[in-house]
């Protein structure tokens, strides 16, 4: 094997343990402009749901499975969306809360 190729083996093994570590760093939670006092309005649910990461979902389900009620809001939510086939967030989260509800 040529000692280009092992160079660029080894950059490539590099960059991929720096993007783990990167990775691994970003499991802080993003904060959502509308989440107020970690208060989950149904401004705060829309965002969560349209831009929130894994980590934040976690949260939301945390939430919903405490307070039933955040699932009414989280229907009405989605129930916006979901004329868009898009919209897949959407579509998951209203199905998940329809399937809580019944």
């Amino acid at each position: 094997m040529s000692s280009g190729l092992l160079i660029l083996i080894n950059l490539i093994h590099l960059q991929e343990k720096s993007l783990e570590a990167a990775l691994k760093s970003v499991d802080t939670p993003m904060l959502h402009r509308h989440l107020n006092h970690q208060r989950f309005t149904l401004a705060a649910i829309d965002d969560v749901i349209g831009r929130g990461k894994r980590q934040d979902w976690v949260e939301l389900r945390r939430a919903v499975l405490r307070d039933q009620t955040l699932l009414e809001k989280v229907l009405r939510v989605c129930k916006a969306h979901v004329a868009d086939p898009y919209a897949q967030r959407y579509h998951f989260w209203k199905q998940y809360a329809e399937r809580h509800l019944a």
